[in-house]
């Protein structure tokens, strides 16, 4: 008794006999292997691409509130988190001055210091770090 297969080799089918039947096997299952493989990789890759840039994270920006008792204070942006240092000679600190006054619209109660640096004199004060009413600081606008 014969038997006929059709089988796809290669994107091709063929007629084979039962005389190749271990030759029928041995394609189909390279097939599949070739088949899961190439899925393999596909998801691998579909992985990869899909990792957001959030995870090589950046150092996290800040708003900090420096008040001024008989003034208006400032807000200063910084970047990479405390120590805050703002120095008005160079740009050697990591703050910045964002505006004259409390910044609109934010809360800032969380307290920090804040340290002037001017030539060879460094001043540390009190300040706040300012955030949208959540826990997380927000970014400078």
């Amino acid at each position: 008794m014969s038997y006929i297969f059709l089988v796809s080799v290669g994107g091709k089918i063929q007629l084979m006999r039962s005389t190749g039947f271990a030759r029928v096997k041995e394609i189909d299952i390279m097939g599949r292997i070739k088949s899961v493989f190439a899925l393999a990789v596909v998801a691998v890759a579909m992985l990869v691409v899909s990792i957001p840039p959030a995870v090589a994270a950046s150092p996290a920006d800040y708003i900090v509130f420096f008040p001024v008792t008989l003034g208006n204070g400032a807000t200063y942006s910084c970047t990479g988190g405390p120590p805050f240092v703002f120095n008005g000679d160079d740009s050697s600190g990591n703050c910045a001055v964002q505006q004259i006054g409390m910044p609109a619209g934010l809360v800032c109660d969380v307290p920090t210091t804040i340290t002037f640096e001017h030539d060879l004199h460094a001043f540390a004060a009190d300040g706040s770090i300012c955030h949208g009413g959540t826990d997380e600081p927000v970014a400078p606008v």
